[in-house]
């Protein structure tokens, strides 16, 4: 038996429902949801994050994935390719588990409790939309739209490695990606009650201060 958040009643796990980080039974959400469109504010309502503390952990993230790309083409120059591979080649060959790496860091590891490790020093946390607990779908999907407009980067490597010129299509592909993760990023500048980026609208998602 499990508290109702509102109404304090004892009632099954699976009779409750989550709703802005409450979990409540049938009678606590009708009252939950009228004092919502009441316009009050709830004890225990899931907080938005500043825009400090978010961009503060994109950069946090996107400084450890860098350091670690950095080492890694390194290693691989030095061991797989040979003082003769050309550092665009280097870079094209490394896409592949660069890209399983980060899916791994941003699409894994937030199962082990929502964060990512610049989450964690910003003390935010990924949570499903209704503020239950991040679900194995929503964060593999998060992740891979997160990181998905780099799979066509890996196609205009392939291109360089197979010497295929198509005029324009690298610039597209550059300006696909730029326009996505723009787009990503003004959607949770725009979203001021929630902060809700575009990869977590699609994958039913937002990011909230750590309790």
């Amino acid at each position: 038996m499990v508290q109702c958040a509102i109404t304090g009643k004892l009632v099954a796990e699976d009779e409750l429902v989550s709703i802005g980080g409450l979990r409540v039974c049938a009678e606590g959400k009708t009252i939950l949801l009228q004092r919502l469109k009441a316009g009050e504010s709830l004890t225990g309502a899931l907080e938005t994050p500043g825009v400090v503390s978010r961009l503060g952990a994109m950069l946090i993230d996107g400084l450890i994935l860098f350091l670690f790309t950095g080492l890694l083409t390194s290693v691989f120059a030095r061991l797989v390719i040979g003082p003769g591979g050309t550092p665009a080649f280097v870079l094209s060959m490394i896409q592949l588990p660069w890209l399983i790496i980060a899916f791994s860091y941003y699409g894994i590891l937030p199962l082990a409790g929502g964060q990512t490790l610049g989450k964690m020093y910003c003390r935010i946390i990924t949570k499903d939309k209704d503020g239950s607990p991040l679900r194995l779908r929503s964060a593999l999907f998060r992740g891979l739209l997160f990181l998905g407009p780099n799979l066509l980067a890996m196609i205009s490597s392939a291109m360089e490695i197979a010497r295929v010129d198509y005029p324009g299509v690298v610039g597209v592909i550059a300006m696909i990606i730029g326009g996505w993760y723009l787009c990503d990023v003004l959607f949770a500048l725009f979203d001021t009650a929630r902060q809700r980026s575009l990869h977590d609208r699609i994958a039913g998602t937002r990011v909230v201060v750590k309790e």
